[in-house]
């Protein structure tokens, strides 16, 4: 009996149903942020360096601050886009400009002063600071860099301040004054 009493039990227990309990369904929530790329130049856009010399080198006395107004760190780029195109053209290499060659030089600095407090000078500029028109060249790629900022990974919301120089052609052809249009560009790694 005692035999039949425990396969009787084992029998039942296997016929019984059995219950599990937990969640059917549950909730996930996904974000995103689309993001915006951008910048936006923070005051005036432009820069007039008056009267120059030929064959000379002028550093602008004021900067350009050019911000980042996107959502996401963003690195910028220079590029001359336009500029008095038969009168002048733009010289990528080396050296100083000759007859009716310019050149543009950028470099970002917070205050306009080298680390020893003296005010920029084109001795603080190199030919990594130079502009070119045939290509955009990024801060990522280690241009522009001579001052105390970078425009490599430019946290959201954050400014850089463009200083320009200039070097005039020798010698010049035109006495006018001519507009050279530099555009900046924002983009991430």
């Amino acid at each position: 009996m005692g035999k039949l009493r425990i396969i009787f039990v084992t029998v039942v227990g296997l016929l019984l149903p059995v219950f599990c309990f937990g969640a059917q369904t549950a909730d996930v929530t996904v974000t995103v942020t689309v993001r915006v790329i951008s910048l936006t130049v923070v005051g005036s856009s432009s820069y007039d360096f008056g009267l120059v010399p030929e064959g000379s080198s002028v550093v602008a006395s004021n900067s350009i601050e050019v911000q980042n107004d996107g959502n996401d760190t963003e690195d910028f780029s220079l590029q001359i886009t336009s500029y008095p195109s038969g009168v002048w053209s733009v010289k990528e290499t080396s050296g100083d400009p000759g007859a009716d060659e310019f050149k543009l030089y950028a470099l970002y600095d917070s205050n306009g002063q080298v680390p020893d407090g003296d005010t920029l000078d084109a001795s603080d500029y190199d030919e990594n600071d130079l502009i070119l028109a045939s290509s955009a060249r990024n801060a990522t790629d280690g241009y522009f860099d001579s001052g105390d900022e970078s425009a490599d990974e430019v946290p959201s919301g954050q400014s850089r301040h463009l200083w320009f120089m200039f070097k005039s052609p020798n010698p010049s052809s035109d006495y006018t004054q001519q507009s050279i249009t530099v555009t900046v560009s924002a983009s991430v790694d």
